[in-house]
C-alpha cells in the first residue's frame, strides 16, 4: 500500500494543515498517472508540458507543477484537463461554462523565461477535493534561451526641445537572469528613407540627444538580444524635432517676429518670474534675458533667475532648493497675500 503526503490551505483561518493518506484513505482520489506518459518538451527559453487526461476519470481536476528556477525562485503551474488557457482556449457549453476534456484530447502548456540548463520538475495530480498524489520528478534542459524575446521597457515618454534636442525617460522590469536584453533603442523616422537610431545601455533609464534632422517623425523603441531579436512598440502619435532657425534676422524677419516673446511683451500684464541659466543648452540665455529687460522697460514687475554655470535643468541641490523656495515665496506674495521677501524688493 502506497502512502502519500498532501497540503490544504485552509483560507478562512489563514492557516495549512499538512497530513498524511493512503490510497484506501485517499477520498475519490484521482487514477493512478504514469509520469512518464506526460509529454516534456524543451523548446527555446522554455519547455512544453503536454498530457493526454484519462476520460473515464472525472474526478481528476489537474496537474501541477513545481520547480526551482534559475533565479534560485520557486515556481508553479497548473495544467487544467479543461485545456490550458496560456495555449488553447477552455471548451464552454452554450452557457458559457466550462465542459469537461472527455475526448481525450491532449492539453497542453508552455513554461517560459529559463536559460539554457536542467531543472527537475516535480508533478502532482489534484482531485475535486484539492486532495493531491504525487507523481514524482522529471528532468527537462530548455533550448538556448538567447532566441528568446528580450525584456520589456514601459512608461516612455519622449520630449523634443530647440536645437534638434530629444529627450528620453523609460522604466524597465526587473531584468530576468534569462533575459539577454543589454541596450535600449529609438528609431526616428523622418519619412521612408531617413532613420536615426540611437542606443542606450539598460537601466540608465534617461537619455538625451541631438538629432541630424528635424521635422516631424514616427519613432519605435524596444530592446535587443545579444543574436540580434528585437522587441518592438511604435511610439503614440508624431514627434516635432525643432531646430533653430538658420537665416539671419533680417532674411527671415517674419519667422523671427512670429516666434519672439519681446515683440509682444506689452501685452504682457501678469507677474512674471523668469527661470534662464546663463549655459541653457537648449535655448539661448539672451532670450530670457531679453524679455526680462524688456519688461523691465515697460515697468512691468519682472525678476530673473540666472543659477550661473547651470544649464537647461538645475543639477546641483542647493540651487534646486533655492528654486523652490523663490517661486513659493511668488506665489505666496501674489496669490496668499504673504510678505514680500528681500529679493523681490530689487
Amino acid at each position: 500500500m502506497k502512502k502519500y503526503i498532501y497540503m490544504k490551505a485552509l483560507s478562512s483561518l489563514g492557516i495549512l494543515s499538512i497530513a498524511s493518506c493512503s490510497d484506501d484513505d485517499f477520498k475519490n482520489k484521482p487514477q493512478t498517472i504514469d509520469i512518464n506518459d506526460i509529454a516534456l518538451t524543451p523548446i527555446n527559453g522554455g519547455c512544453e508540458v503536454e498530457w493526454t487526461p484519462d476520460p473515464e476519470d472525472n474526478n481528476f481536476v489537474f496537474l501541477h507543477i513545481e520547480f526551482t528556477d534559475h533565479d534560485n525562485k520557486p515556481r508553479s503551474y497548473n495544467v487544467s484537463r479543461y485545456g490550458s488557457e496560456l495555449v488553447t482556449p477552455f471548451v464552454k457549453d452554450e452557457d458559457g461554462n466550462p465542459v469537461l476534456n472527455e475526448n481525450g484530447e491532449s492539453v497542453k502548456m508552455v513554461i517560459k523565461d529559463l536559460v539554457n540548463q536542467e531543472f527537475a520538475l516535480h508533478f502532482y495530480a489534484y482531485n475535486n477535493d484539492n486532495n493531491r498524489i504525487d507523481l514524482g520528478s522529471r528532468s527537462i534542459t530548455p533550448l538556448d534561451y538567447k532566441q528568446c524575446t528580450p525584456d520589456s521597457i514601459f512608461a516612455v515618454s519622449i520630449s523634443a526641445k530647440g536645437g534638434r534636442k530629444v529627450i528620453l525617460e523609460w522604466k524597465e522590469p526587473q531584468i530576468k537572469t534569462s533575459s539577454t536584453s543589454d541596450k535600449v533603442f529609438f528609431r526616428f523616422k523622418f519619412g521612408e528613407d531617413i532613420v536615426e537610431t540611437k542606443n542606450i545601455d539598460l537601466g540608465i533609464h534617461h537619455a538625451e540627444f541631438i538629432l541630424e534632422n528635424s521635422g516631424e517623425c514616427t519613432v519605435e523603441y524596444g530592446t535587443v538580444s545579444a543574436i540580434g531579436k528585437e522587441w518592438v512598440r511604435k511610439y503614440n502619435g508624431t514627434l516635432n524635432v525643432v531646430k533653430f532657425y538658420t537665416q539671419e534676422l533680417w532674411e527671415a524677419k517674419d519667422k523671427y517676429l512670429a516666434s519672439s516673446a519681446i515683440i509682444e511683451a506689452d501685452k504682457i500684464h501678469t507677474p512674471l518670474l523668469i527661470w534662464h541659466n546663463d549655459k541653457d543648452e537648449a535655448v539661448a540665455y539672451e532670450q530670457g534675458r531679453a524679455l526680462y529687460l524688456a519688461m523691465r522697460r515697460l515697468q512691468r514687475p519682472a525678476w530673473h533667475l540666472n543659477y550661473k554655470g547651470e544649464g537647461h535643468h538645475l543639477k546641483k541641490w542647493e540651487n534646486r532648493l533655492d528654486y523652490s523656495r523663490r517661486v513659493m515665496e511668488f506665489y505666496d506674495y501674489y496669490l496668499k497675500d504673504g510678505k514680500k521677501p528681500e529679493w523681490m524688493k530689487s
